[in-house]
Formats: structure tokens, sequence, C-alpha cells
């Protein structure tokens, strides 16, 4: 959630287009190259900011002992409602929860360890499948070598 808007109710953000791609990842705060492994979305997608800290925490809390998690991605964007009650008119409802917008192509988590082994990354890997069923979209691990 920002600290300070100009205007805080506004539409919300398209999800045509892609990320900017370039070596084979993202360009737009999407490089990794301090960190081991990343996690990137392959999918067109609304994420929410309590889903995001769900997941975030997921992570930490299984790779706690053998690396670092780096959460990539911020919920700008300010979703409001109104009551099913409510009669037409009276203007915008008041703000129910905030999402980030997330396009193919787009990294979501860093992973940042010291060393490589084989334990880490299949810990990872089983992380990654639950975290699909979670969000309902298509991830991908990349991994530097």
């Amino acid at each position: 959630m920002p600290t300070h808007t100009t205007l805080v109710k506004k539409h919300l953000a398209s999800l045509h287009g892609y990320e900017k791609i370039a070596l084979g990842y993202s360009q737009a705060n999407n490089c990794f190259p301090q960190s081991l492994y990343a996690v990137e979305s392959l999918d067109r997608f609304y994420i929410s900011k309590k889903m995001l800290e769900y997941l975030t925490a997921l992570f930490k809390k299984n790779l706690k002992k053998f690396a670092t998690v780096y959460c990539m991605v911020h919920p700008y964007l300010a979703v409001t409602a109104r009551a099913k009650e409510a009669r037409m008119g009276s203007g915008k409802g008041s703000i129910c929860n905030w999402v980030m917008p997330v396009k193919p192509h787009r990294i979501l988590w860093t992973i940042k360890t010291i060393i490589k082994d084989l334990q880490l990354f299949s810990i990872v890997k089983k992380l990654i499948k639950t975290i699909k069923y979670k969000l309902v979209a298509k991830l991908n691990l990349l991994c530097h070598i």
C-alpha cells in the first residue's frame, strides 16, 4: 500500500501488453543479477496485498535456513467496493483492497543464497508447485548458472 497518492480511487490498470524483455528476462525492475533463483509470471492477473503477504511469508517460512527472499512487486492500485444494498449514485465506494497488475514475464520474487545445492532447488520447486495452486496462474522458475 503506497504511503501517499494524489488520486487514490483510480480505474484498474490494463492487463494488456507484456513487460519489456531483453536477454531472457524483463528489464522493468525485473533483473536478478545478484540472486540465484527468480519466480516469473507467465499469465496476466491481479495479485492482492493479502495474497502477496501470505505467499511471501510462505517462502520465508520454508527458506529461512537456506536463503533470503525478496518480493519484487508491491500493490499500488486501490480497489473500491460498495454495499450490495446501496442505490445508484452518491459517488464511488470506499477502498476495500489493494492490488498489483501482473503481466507476463514479470518477476515476482527473487531468492538470494550463497551456496548452490540440489536440496535448495528441490525445496524451491515444491514451493512453486504449492504457490501455483494458490495463485491459479502459470509461474516459471528462473535460475542463474
